[in-house]
Parts: C-alpha cells; structure tokens; sequence
C-alpha cells in the first residue's frame, strides 16, 4: 500500500492518491453468504446468455448489411465508370454505408464482453476492479444503444428535420469541442512557469466566456444547419450523381 501527496500544481490543492493493491486469500473456513438461491442464479446467467445471443446476431446481421451494402456500392462505381465515364464522389459513396450500423455494432459489441465480464465475476472469477470495467463496458454501450434510438425518430415527419439538423452539425461541435481540449490540455501539462501563469489565465477566462461565446457558437451552428434544412424541406434537396441516377435522370 502507497500513499502518494501530490504538490505538482502549486495551487493550494494537494491531491492524495492511495494506491492498495488487491490481494486475495484463500480461506479453509465457511465465510460464503448464500442469500442467492440456486434459481436466482441461473436466472441473472440466462439473461446474460440471452443477451450475449442477440447482440451477437445483431452484429452478424449488421455486418452482412454492410457487405452487401459495399458490393452493391462496387457494382454501382463500375457502371458509373464504364457508361458514363464518370466517377462518383466521396459522399455518395458514404451513403453506401450505414453509420447507425457501425453504432449498434460498436454497442453490442461492449455489451457482449461486458456481459461475459459480468459472467465471470458472478462465477467469482474474476474480483477487483473487474466490477469497474464491466461497468465501463455496459454503461458505454448502453449509451450508444440509445443514441441509436434516435434514428427512428427520422421516420416521423415531425422529427425527421430535428434529426436532419442535429446530423448537419454534429462534425462542427465535435472539431471545436477536439480543437480547445487539445489547447487546453497543451496549456496545463507544461513545466514552464510562463506557460502555467497563462494556462490560468486562459481557463479562468475560458471560465467566464463560456457561457457567451461557446453556447452562442452552438446556437449559430444549430440554427445555420436548421435554416439550411429549412430551405431544402421547402425548395428540395440538391440531387447527387447517384441520387440522379436513381430517379432515372
């Protein structure tokens, strides 16, 4: 066991990090407590079986509509090639592949190793921190199980422009949340003491502009790709090389 006092930040805060290794011991005594009856128990591992199958056949069948997804998008690229004598561009090749595919194969995925995790530990053969990791697992992949629900609120009128609009703007937020991470944590993890006095400058500031700057930003960006879903709901979408085709222009 260790225990570690940490000064490093000079701002008045000392972090205590206690670090106890987990050891186990095997004891020749009865200490079990069996408040479980043997009902109960497979019970919670048939559920966990249950959910290991299905998640398991979700990612077979997400994977084989992917596959064929990416033959028929060769296919297609070939006939644009040697009729046409064009070539088809990057974003209608992505339509060939189905991202909420990719999010329920990544959730059940974790839900998977997180269920077997869960499996051994209840089999008590695992201890520990295992508990914190299938945890990790689950709640993940729960998570992304959920934004996957929203894909079905597009097949309602109503809500397919909200889906739309969030879609149009999410790889913004996302570039400007990696960007001020990536300059924020360049600024806190340098010895230099120029750096440091900046550094808390910065986030003190960052701090009191958040609220103005960053939720504004957010509003200009849902408002731009909501005002521009807007317009093609009540003048129509711009066609695609692929879309053109399809329509039998």
């Amino acid at each position: 066991m260790s225990i570690t006092f940490n000064n490093r930040g000079h701002d008045g805060h000392l972090l205590v990090t206690l670090d106890a290794p987990i050891t186990r011991l095997q004891c020749k005594a009865s200490i079990e407590f069996k408040a479980d009856t043997r009902l109960e128990k497979f019970g919670r591992s048939g559920v966990n079986y249950i959910v290991i199958v299905l998640c398991i056949s979700s990612v077979f069948l997400c994977c084989r509509a992917i596959y064929r997804a990416q033959q028929l998008k060769w296919e297609i690229i070939i006939f644009f090639k040697t009729m046409r004598n064009c070539e088809m561009t990057t974003n209608d090749k992505l339509k060939f592949v189905n991202f909420w595919y990719v999010l329920i194969i990544t959730n059940d995925i974790l839900i998977v190793f997180g269920s077997v995790l869960k499996e051994t530990i209840e089999n008590k053969q695992l201890t520990g921190d295992a508990w914190n990791f299938c945890s990790l697992l689950l709640g993940i992949g729960n998570l992304f199980m959920w934004m996957g629900v929203l894909r079905y609120l597009g097949f309602f009128r109503r809500y397919n422009i909200l889906v739309l609009t969030l879609k149009h703007h999410t790889l913004d937020d996302i570039g400007m949340l990696i960007c001020d991470s990536q300059r924020r944590r360049l600024l806190t993890s340098s010895d230099s003491i120029l750096l440091w006095c900046f550094g808390r400058l910065y986030l003190y500031t960052f701090c009191v502009l958040f609220a103005y700057v960053v939720i504004s930003l957010f509003v200009a960006l849902i408002l731009d790709a909501y005002e521009v879903i807007k317009i093609y709901y009540t003048t129509g979408f711009p066609k695609s090389l692929l879309e053109e085709f399809m329509n039998g222009a």
